[in-house]
């Protein structure tokens, strides 16, 4: 995975401090949400299931919220 820094001086654009935090806190909650979907694969347990996917909610919301 790229991470903000990367793509935005690839992309030849420079970006404020803020919105660099903002794009890794993306990249980290997207990185979550990817464990948890793998995580909710692999349960066994119906109540552990269902945390995670509560959990995924959650991310989700997240990164809607960041953009």
């Amino acid at each position: 995975m790229d991470s903000a820094v990367e793509r935005s001086s690839r992309k030849g654009i420079t970006q404020t401090p803020e919105e660099i935090d903002r794009e890794r806190k993306k990249d980290s909650l997207l990185l979550s949400r990817r464990r948890v979907i793998h995580d909710i694969e692999n349960a066994h347990h119906e109540r552990h299931k269902e945390l995670l996917r509560a959990a995924l909610a959650h991310l989700d919301h997240e990164i809607e919220l960041l953009g």
